[in-house]
């Protein structure tokens, strides 16, 4: 894991309490499971990262790989934000983020099967002499991972990694056989 998500980077487990829970199995493999929550709010560079975070991990007591790891976050408007937000007549909820991560174990290696990611958010754009308009924000985004090219794998050059410091649009680049036009897509109105 070249980005260490906060709850499994050993610089940083000391803002986390684990416990261990009974263990269980997933995709047929027995699985320890331990859970996590963090002391306080966690603080990141990230800023969708800062919150209180809990969730569960489950490590494959075979391989001692991670194959799934269940996710909540509470994300923390920055104190700076809320005053600007004020000025404009808005506010916010603190975003509540569920995310579920799974592995797939595949010829003796786990691989990217399936990430879930759902988000709410209450927004309320605040008026004087009238009604305030309440908007509840819900986001729901599911990847599936389901062919893999283990034959003739490579790693991700260096410069094609994912990384904060750029602009997501410099990052995104053509994949091969795919086009616009295959891809699913939903109108939104």
């Amino acid at each position: 894991i070249r980005n260490l998500e906060e709850y499994i980077n050993p610089e940083r487990l000391d803002e986390y309490e684990y416990f261990y829970e009974d263990n269980s199995s997933f995709q047929g493999r027995p699985m320890i499971v331990i859970s996590f929550k963090s002391r306080g709010k966690v603080s990141s560079s990230q800023a969708f990262q800062r919150g209180h975070q809990s969730g569960r991990l489950y490590f494959d007591l075979e391989t001692d790989a991670l194959a799934s790891v269940v996710l909540d976050h509470e994300m923390v408007v920055p104190g700076a934000l809320k005053p600007v937000l004020f000025l404009m007549g808005y506010s916010i909820s603190n975003p509540k983020i569920k995310c579920h991560i799974n592995y797939q174990f595949f010829e003796g290696k786990w691989y990217p099967q399936s990430t879930r990611f759902d988000m709410t958010m209450r927004m309320v754009d605040k008026h004087l002499f009238s009604k305030n308009e309440v908007s509840n924000l819900d986001l729901n985004m599911l990847v599936v991972f389901s062919n893999w090219e283990v034959e003739q794998a490579q790693e991700i050059p260096e410069d094609k990694r994912m990384t904060y410091s750029k602009k997501f649009e410099e990052q995104v680049y053509p994949i091969a056989n795919i086009t616009w036009e295959t891809i699913n897509r939903i109108p939104f109105e």
